[in-house]
């Protein structure tokens, strides 16, 4: 059997600088429970915000460094290069 997830993660993006990384460090620790209790096959994301001329979302890297970490397999992934006018993007 093929699990599927899809995920919206509402605006994911790093904390700006100077800013508490404590709310941005949370999600992404709930992010990583809750995809490593499904373990689904194929992980599908939207609301990946970044630079629009950024081609690896530092917020996507984080996510996929974070899984791999956390489950010991490596999470390969591929990142739109066509964000929309606001920067967001889907994984």
């Amino acid at each position: 059997m093929l699990t599927v997830m899809t995920w919206n993660l509402e605006n994911f993006q790093r904390p700006a600088a100077g800013t508490d990384p404590a709310d941005y460090d949370r999600k992404l620790t709930q992010l990583v429970e809750i995809i490593t209790a499904v373990a689904p096959d194929l992980l599908a994301v939207q609301e990946v915000l970044a630079d629009p001329l950024d081609p690896a979302p530092a917020s996507f890297q984080d996510l996929r460094t974070a899984l791999t970490t956390t489950t010991g397999a490596a999470w390969n992934g591929i990142i739109s290069s066509q964000p929309d006018q606001r920067g967001i993007r889907v994984g």
